[in-house]
């Protein structure tokens, strides 16, 4: 969704200096409209920050419009060129927000995940991760989660796509969000018990119940790794 409020001059305090270019394809500045390109920027650079085999991280920041509701134009006209201009702007590892495919082609392999997977085919040095959504639900009410409910990036077969775990325990000052909660919030995400009443901390091996999950259409298991994705501080970097 961009980062800042636009350009160079409209990043964050807290994020000056570690972003190397902003390029924005929709023919603005790279304002990022609903925060989650400047969160998720922030969290990278945070993490980065605690590993010491990275010791100066430098972001590049693509901006452009999806299908996944963000507005026009619905779709770019070529995900690998959108790849390629990274990658000849130093990138080596990709953190894909794009859902170019939208919200109709959940666990379809499309055009977009093949121009992933022949990307990465061509230049093995790119690592591409994708996150496999916030999609899943209990839209059946049978008290379990669906299966089937990647985003169309997670199901292309050479990039890293992953899930969100649930968290040991919730943060000191605030309490677990229960899906009885995401309930009230979104009508017919978990309707029904024992589903409803359970907290999205507390079952450290167990996926979250909003994160979506495979298999693929064509079968194939994903994602490929989870992490943690509930109850989780993101402190900017310092």
């Amino acid at each position: 969704t961009g980062i800042g409020n636009g350009g160079l001059q409209g990043i964050p305090a807290a994020l000056e200096g570690s972003v190397a270019s902003l390029v924005s394809l929709r023919g603005d500045g790279g304002a990022d409209s609903s925060g989650h390109g400047t969160l998720v920027a922030a969290s990278l650079l945070a993490a980065a920050a605690r590993s010491a085999s990275v010791p100066s991280p430098r972001l590049i920041v693509e901006a452009y419009a999806t299908g996944y509701g963000m507005g026009c134009p619905p779709q770019p006209l070529s995900l690998y060129s959108l790849l390629e201009d990274a990658y000849e702007r130093g990138a080596r590892v990709l953190l894909s927000g794009s859902v170019p495919e939208g919200k109709e082609s959940l666990g379809a392999y499309g055009i977009y995940a093949f121009q992933r997977d022949a990307f990465v085919w061509r230049n093995a040095s790119m690592a591409i991760v994708e996150a496999a959504g916030n999609e899943g639900t209990d839209a059946d009410g049978d008290g379990r989660v669906d299966a089937g409910s990647l985003l169309g990036g997670a199901t292309a077969k050479n990039v890293l796509s992953m899930g969100g775990s649930e968290s040991a325990t919730p943060p000191q000052e605030s309490g677990p969000l229960d899906y009885s909660q995401l309930e009230s919030m979104f009508s017919g995400v978990f309707p029904a018990a024992p589903l409803r009443e359970d907290s999205s901390v507390g079952e450290k091996p167990g996926m979250a119940a909003f994160s979506s999950r495979g298999p693929t259409r064509d079968g194939r298991i994903k994602p490929d790794l989870v992490a943690p994705a509930t109850a989780v501080p993101l402190p900017l970097p310092q």
